[in-house]
């Protein structure tokens, strides 16, 4: 069974629970799997000798606009990061570009997905429970800022927490690393890194983040429309 298989399993179970903590269990243990292949391909290459999945440059089109496109780059460029691959801006555009191999780049998009429609669905909840009818546009956008946010460091809290838990965790994320860089030289051999960005804080922000913290990081499977691998 490959990966996406075995999340989208988890993911069936998790959408059915309607305790929160049970499918943030559910959802950290989808990253889990994500590492856990990633492992288990390094050892079928060292004990059978087999070629390693190239390293690809892909896009990614989000779906987003002035308003929006700033946090959930930001989101994208993390859940790159935490999945062994690399998320690359194109300026004045909703146009991610990305470098990895095809299981981890299909990963993070499902999980990209998965989780700007959960912060976007729980953004417009907030603002009908707090009564906002006026400048709402703009609570949204506060609110969609403080989840990303929470989100963006529990993914990488989360990803921590596995590299150092073993031997072979470490120096899996080492291998990976280094393989990720030389592609990233290939594809992109002039990247600078970029400016950071503005926040937009507020009441909204602050009842995002707190909603960050709950929510279950687990990737929705299915076909993907924006994804495109060259």
């Amino acid at each position: 069974m490959d990966i996406l298989e075995r999340i989208k399993k988890l993911h069936a179970l998790a959408t059915r629970n309607s305790n929160t903590h049970e499918a943030a269990a559910a959802a950290a243990k989808a990253q889990e799997l994500c590492f856990q292949h990633n492992l288990e391909l390094e050892e079928v290459i060292k004990t059978k000798g087999v070629e390693k999945t190239p390293y690809t440059k892909a896009d990614y089109v989000m779906d987003a606009g002035r308003n929006d496109v700033g946090w959930k780059r930001t989101l994208f460029g993390c859940i790159c990061e935490t999945n062994f691959c690399k998320g690359v801006q194109y300026p004045g555009t909703s146009r991610m570009g990305v470098v990895g191999q095809k299981h981890n780049f299909e990963v993070v998009c499902y999980l990209f997905e998965y989780l700007t429609k959960e912060i976007e669905r729980l953004a417009l909840d907030s603002s009908i429970k707090e009564g906002i009818f006026t400048k709402r546009a703009r609570y949204i956008r506060q609110f969609c800022e403080g989840a990303s946010v929470s989100v963006y460091w529990r993914l990488k809290e989360q990803h921590k927490a596995q590299t150092v838990s073993a031997e072979e965790c470490r120096a899996l994320v080492v291998v990976k690393d280094k393989e990720l860089d030389a592609a990233i030289k290939q594809y992109w051999p002039n990247l600078r890194k970029g400016s950071s960005r503005r926040i937009h804080c507020g009441n909204g922000y602050n009842q995002g983040q707190q909603a960050g913290r709950s929510i279950g990081i687990n990737p929705g499977v299915g076909q993907n429309s924006r994804g495109l691998l060259s």
